[in-house]
């Protein structure tokens, strides 16, 4: 049970660290992809075989959401409910088989 929270403390430090990244980069004037949620959650299930392995609501209110695949592809997503924005995707992630 304690890796879970460990590995939970994890997730969270990571998405407090990249909602810092979005802040600046939008102040920098970097465009973040962002479409309706239901869209962009439907074109990573059809273009990487991504599902929904994680929710969180934000201090500020909004949610995360974290989708995996069975490849390892990876994708955080900011959203209000209705509009979702891109904020970080990769490969190789691995879970924690030992939970």
């Amino acid at each position: 049970m304690k890796r879970v929270w460990i590995i939970f403390a994890a997730l969270i430090a990571l998405c407090l660290a990249m909602i810092v990244h979005l802040s600046k980069a939008h102040a920098q004037g970097v465009q973040v992809p962002c479409d309706r949620l239901k869209t962009m959650l439907d074109r990573l299930a059809q273009n990487y075989g991504e599902f929904v392995a994680v929710t969180g609501t934000l201090t500020n209110g909004k949610q995360i959401i974290i989708t995996l695949s069975a490849s390892g592809s990876f994708s955080f997503v900011e959203t209000d409910g209705n509009v979702g924005c891109m904020v970080a995707a990769g490969e190789k992630a691995e879970l924690d088989k030992g939970i």
